[in-house]
């Protein structure tokens, strides 16, 4: 793909993500002054936050553990916030969406704009909305883990369940027009149903995942917090389904550009 074909195709995109961005990035730097705010009293039984009492937080006596669940927390929090206003307006919708009059006229001009342009542009705009809130999300754990505690791989868990969502949510919407009969767009409703779709599955998965191993995908935040390790697996199923999701639909399009 030409560079100016690509700019045309995906800065678009990346531009509606950033604009949902950026507004979470901002709150992410008050959660993250907030939880290195979060000290022990004397006795070293109880977080507190200035003269709150953050107690049942501190289910035990090892300081990283507990400074693990208040992560968790936080964390959980502004993943909470990432669904709601940036998964749904900020991505499945632009991802769902068609060209803009400015964007056709442009695609006039540029030849040989192919269904697997802009399948790809699609894709690398899912890629740079979640590098983007994968680079902040790395770098709140390891200031949190290097300020207050906590080991670094168990403070990676929830961050893997955001990429495992987005990626699991996006490629099933992308996915819809692979196996639509007439290739249609999915509408708003559906988009509105992938955004907690990965959540949806974890009321499923919890009666069926000793089924598979605990394999079973599903993404939600708050889920598991005293039990991280038994998150995972499903995080780490959910962002592998998803790619391959992604996968089938950016395959499905390089077949059709080359039939045409």
């Amino acid at each position: 793909m030409k560079p100016k074909k690509y700019s045309v195709l995906a800065l678009p995109l990346i531009r509606k993500a950033s604009r949902q961005l950026k507004p979470l990035i901002r709150v992410s730097a008050v959660l993250i002054l907030l939880s290195l705010l979060f000290f022990r009293d004397e006795k070293g039984s109880v977080l507190l936050l200035g003269w709150l009492d953050w107690s049942e937080l501190t289910v035990s006596s090892d300081r990283n553990e507990a400074f693990s669940y208040l992560f968790y927390d936080l964390y959980s929090t502004w993943w909470l916030l990432v669904i709601v206003f940036c998964i749904y307006s900020g991505l499945l919708l632009p991802l769902n969406s068609s060209f803009s009059v400015n964007q056709h006229l442009w695609l006039r001009m540029l030849p040989e704009v192919r269904p697997f342009d802009v399948a790809l542009s699609k894709v690398y705009t899912l890629f740079y909305s979640v590098g983007v809130l994968v680079a902040v999300s790395v770098v709140w754990a390891l200031l949190y883990a290097l300020l207050k505690g906590g080991e670094v791989l168990r403070l990676l868990i929830p961050i893997l369940g955001l990429v495992g969502y987005i990626f699991l949510s996006s490629g099933l919407l992308l996915s819809v027009s692979v196996f639509s009969a007439n290739r249609y767009s999915p509408g708003r409703a559906v988009a509105l149903l992938f955004t907690f779709f990965p959540a949806f599955l974890y009321f499923i998965g919890r009666g069926t995942a000793v089924r598979v191993n605990g394999y079973f995908p599903y993404a939600m935040p708050f889920a598991n917090k005293y039990y991280e390790h038994l998150s995972l697996r499903p995080f780490l199923t959910a962002a592998i389904l998803g790619l391959a999701l992604m996968g089938i639909y950016l395959f499905k399009n390089y077949r059709i550009t080359s039939s045409l």
